[in-house]
């Protein structure tokens, strides 16, 4: 058996329209929900809601759905999907991680093996000194991290190919709407303090700066030097450019 846990993209279109097919064709009403609760058919919006987002809905939690590909196959035999925390009533009647493999692939290890590999994948941040009581970055007194934690967070990010043409982009400008005709311009605030390349021999490709009156300035940033990639948090910054110049200092006088 060679499978691995995969992020829907639109490499995987045809997969995940095969195993629709035949999974609706036999049952309506299966685990994991989140798979289900909306027309595959439409692509877009499909993966677009397939993740519920950190206060997105009342009632809801955020999740992971990751879908289990047979390599050497070269198709979906289920998908699970894991919930980050539980709410109340989750605790009643749920759990993380809600499971299921398609009709055809039942009874032949799968269920075991997915699972185990979801398992991994709650594991892989390895986080043991940070909480989050908001998506926002708001100072709490019980939302924390560590600078090498939120490099951790960082690492996660750019493995993951939309959050890091988010964190790489410097400019976007949003969909226009009746009440922003023009859309909304977005400025990447770390890359409009640099350029990225004045470190020689170091290009920083991504970052994100932050800000609250508790933490002052902060910058966590991604960068490349030859074949390998670095990371570097700065925090506590009384100047919003001293934590830019440290990151500078930090990769031209450390890296090897």
């Amino acid at each position: 058996m060679n499978i691995k846990l995969v992020k829907l993209t639109a490499e995987y279109k045809e997969q995940l329209t095969d195993m629709m097919d035949e999974w609706l064709a036999v049952e309506k009403d299966f685990s994991p929900y989140a798979i289900r609760k909306n027309d595959y058919h439409d692509f877009e919006y499909y993966l677009e809601k397939l993740e519920t987002k950190e206060g997105e809905k009342p009632g809801l939690v955020p999740d992971s759905v990751y879908y289990c590909l047979d390599i050497d196959r070269n198709i979906f035999v289920g998908a699970v999907n894991i919930r980050h925390y539980l709410n109340e009533s989750l605790y009643k009647s749920g759990g993380h991680i809600g499971d299921g493999i398609r009709p055809s692939e039942r009874r032949k290890g799968y269920a075991t093996a997915m699972i185990g590999l979801a398992l991994e994948k709650c594991k892989e941040l390895g986080l043991k000194y940070t909480h989050f009581t908001n998506p926002t970055g708001l100072y709490d007194e019980e939302q924390y991290t560590t600078p090498s934690e939120m490099a951790m967070i960082m690492k996660y990010a750019m493995d993951n190919s939309e959050c890091a043409k988010v964190l790489s982009t410097f400019q976007y400008t949003t969909e226009k709407t009746t009440q922003h005709p023009d859309g909304i311009l977005l400025t990447n605030t770390m890359f409009s303090r640099m350029y990225g390349t004045e470190v020689e021999g170091v290009t920083i490709t991504a970052g994100k700066t932050g800000y609250t009156d508790e933490a002052l300035n902060c910058l966590v940033s991604y960068a490349v030097k030859g074949d390998k990639s670095y990371i570097c948090v700065t925090s506590h910054a009384h100047n919003k450019w001293h934590c830019v110049f440290d990151s500078f200092e930090i990769y031209g006088n450390y890296l090897p």
